[in-house]
């Protein structure tokens, strides 16, 4: 899902639910720091075989490992639904072949977010994954690809 592509009221009820999370976890400073320093980190946090990533107001956690190789095709994924709409649109079918494993494989990951003060949050990467397409959960988005002015534009409702 391309958030440019989405239609007002769909781009409404992602800047609420994004509100209702900011509003969660101490408010739209204390979220917007948690992405700073995932973007100022030194290796990207996903790849972390820890599986975690501390930052000043608390810490990021998901259940499985995720490879580096594997990171990196998620990522032209991403590329590729941002460009085309859809994120197998476009691809040979090896490449979607190899797309739907590598989404398969990342699917039962979840990511907690737990501030020190606030409320755990929780998202998957992959909200749907099957032949025809996949959807990408949004917050994760946000999280770990969109850059910071782009979601202080969201939250501004800017859009």
């Amino acid at each position: 899902m391309s958030f440019n592509r989405l239609n007002q009221e769909q781009k409404v009820a992602i800047a609420q639910e994004l509100e209702r999370i900011t509003t969660g976890m101490g408010g739209k400073n204390a979220f917007l720091t948690m992405i700073e320093a995932i973007k100022e980190s030194n290796e990207y946090p996903l790849t972390n075989k820890n599986q975690n990533f501390h930052y000043l107001d608390g810490k990021i956690v998901w259940n499985k490992v995720i490879y580096k190789a594997t990171f990196e095709r998620l990522l032209k994924l991403i590329r590729n639904e941002e460009k085309e709409g859809e994120i197998f649109k476009g691809l040979t079918p090896k490449a979607h072949k190899e797309a739907l494993n590598t989404l398969k494989t990342l699917k039962p990951i979840e990511i907690t977010i737990t501030p020190k003060e606030g409320q755990k949050i929780s998202c998957k990467i992959i909200e749907r994954v099957d032949e025809k397409g996949a959807t990408l959960s949004i917050l994760f988005k946000i999280l770990f690809f969109y850059n910071i002015e782009f979601v202080k534009k969201i939250l501004n409702g800017e859009f």
